[in-house]
């Protein structure tokens, strides 16, 4: 799959079967998100479903979750079916995937095999200074339902650390 456009322009996604060279193509016009693709993480098992994460990016500034207008802390994946005819913007199934309490918007992220779960980082958003130049931040693999995209649990939770006096070295 290869995904582009977006951000006021049409976004595209393209799936090409490598077998045949046949190219199968979704597009939703002046789509102010741009679609992105995680690898290998962005599809089902049976190669059916394609799970898209929807960036906003707006000209000259820093991509953005979520969207204007969006709840703080959620990021959209949208779930194409793509064994159904190419189409237009109403292709898909549109999740908004919320952060769990006092963590950041998730992000990068997939779907399991069976396209049961999406699971997603999470963490937060400013890392905490601490004492020595170091700074922490804190976390999780957030898991939520592929129907409904509400959160199930937060899966191998982590803290990570930067100790800045060790810079260089």
């Amino acid at each position: 799959a290869v995904a582009c456009g977006g951000g006021g322009q049409t976004a595209v996604v393209r799936v090409i079967t490598l077998a045949t060279g046949q190219v199968r193509e979704w597009r939703w016009p002046r789509a102010p998100w741009t679609p992105l693709i995680r690898g290998q993480g962005s599809w089902t098992a049976s190669g059916r479903t394609l799970a898209i994460q929807q960036l906003y990016v707006t000209r000259g500034a820093a991509a953005k979750i979520p969207a204007a207008g969006a709840q703080e802390g959620t990021t959209l994946v949208r779930l194409v079916d793509t064994s159904a005819p190419p189409g237009a913007a109403q292709t898909g199934t549109l999740l908004a995937l919320r952060a769990p309490a006092g963590l950041s918007a998730p992000w990068g992220a997939f779907i399991t095999p069976d396209g049961s779960e999406l699971v997603a980082t999470t963490g937060t958003e400013a890392l905490s200074p601490v004492a020595g130049g170091m700074s922490t931040g804190t976390g999780g693999f957030a898991v939520y339902s592929a129907r409904t995209g509400a959160l199930i649990r937060i899966l191998a939770s982590w803290t990570w650390n930067n100790d800045r006096s060790r810079a260089g070295n």
